[in-house]
C-alpha cells in the first residue's frame, strides 16, 4: 500500500518515501540540518518555504520522510508512532 485516498486525491504513506533511496527520482528533496531533524522528530512544523505540495526531506544525503509545503512551511508527516 502505497497510501491513501483523502478528499478525492492520494495521501502517500511514510514508507513510500522511505523507500526511495536514489533521490533523482523524486521530484522535491530538502536537505535538513540537524536542527530541522530533531523539530521533525518531535512533529513540529519546519518553517522551510517555497515548497508547494509533497516534500521528501533528507538528513545527511538519507530519505528520512516527508511533508506538505504550502509555500511558507512545510507541515509535518513523520508518522505519530515514531515521533519523540
Amino acid at each position: 500500500c502505497i497510501g491513501e485516498i483523502k478528499k478525492q486525491r492520494l495521501e502517500p504513506h511514510h514508507h513510500l518515501f522511505m523507500s526511495a533511496y536514489d533521490q533523482p527520482y523524486l521530484r522535491q528533496v530538502v536537505e535538513i540540518n540537524e536542527q530541522q531533524w530533531l523539530k521533525y522528530q518531535k512533529g513540529e512544523v519546519l518553517e522551510i518555504p517555497n515548497y508547494k505540495g509533497y516534500v521528501a526531506l533528507a538528513y545527511n544525503g538519507f530519505i528520512v520522510g516527508f511533508g506538505k509545503g504550502d509555500r511558507t512551511i512545510i507541515k509535518n508527516k513523520y508518522p505519530k508512532g515514531l515521533r519523540r
